[in-house]
């Protein structure tokens, strides 16, 4: 009798740890979902940063959740200064394996585009290093897709477009897009003027609704866009 007892006891424990579990993840779900729609759907950066503050955040999400959340409100508002400060900040928070590689992705993005030579190498490095001896197609892919980025913005290298070209055979959408609109940049540094031209209307076809439309349809109206963006 004691031991059915003991095994009902048991069961309910199981039963109420998995609903703590499962509310939890539900709240956490919901808390980011806010986040993002406040940023990027309202372009609140203010409200944001509000949220970020809340002293009870932090009873639902991760200290190197929230910290990568910051370097999302310090990009959208494209403030160096804020971006390498909540990078400062997350060089000592602890991130999940996912969460490191995905801020070294956004910092060198971020650094090709403000064409800063010191941060861009540094995540560069950074990320061939943390990636070094992965042997998954997918991280490899994100390697070569750092070098490329690297490789495009701060060193012009026009002999990364046979290896841009084979890259863009095999991707479609808005990722097909951006990387019609880095051939585009080579064949504009090699002084092609018609390969550009030509990548740049495909690449327009493939990033409606995307936030590089913009920029792509910028550079078919003015080749000198391609110099700096």
């Amino acid at each position: 009798m004691i031991f059915g007892v003991n095994i009902v006891y048991l069961l309910i424990l199981v039963a109420v740890s998995l609903g703590f579990i499962l509310g939890v993840r539900a709240l956490q779900k919901a808390v980011l979902s806010e986040l993002s729609r406040t940023l990027y759907e309202e372009n609140d950066p203010g409200r944001y940063a509000s949220m970020l503050n809340s002293r009870y955040l932090f009873l639902v999400l991760r200290r190197g959740t929230v910290a990568l959340l910051r370097l999302d409100g310090a990009l959208f508002a494209a403030s160096a200064d804020a971006v390498w400060q909540a990078c400062a900040v997350l060089d000592s928070a602890k991130l999940k394996q996912e969460e490191r590689l995905n801020w070294y992705q956004k910092a060198l993005s971020f650094a090709v585009m403000q064409a800063d030579e010191q941060h861009a190498k540094d995540y560069l490095d950074r990320i061939v290093s943390f990636l070094e001896r992965e042997s998954n197609e997918e991280l490899k892919a994100i390697r070569a897709e750092a070098g490329q980025l690297y490789g495009v913005y701060m060193e012009k290298n026009t002999g990364l477009i046979s290896e841009l070209e084979e890259t863009a055979a095999g991707c479609d959408g808005a990722r097909l897009g951006v990387v019609l609109y880095r051939l585009a940049k080579l064949y504009h540094f090699a002084g092609d003027e018609a390969g550009a031209a030509r990548r740049l209307k495909k690449a327009v076809v493939h990033l409606r609704n995307s936030p590089w439309l913009d920029v792509a349809e910028r550079a078919l109206l003015d080749p000198s866009v391609l110099d700096v963006e």
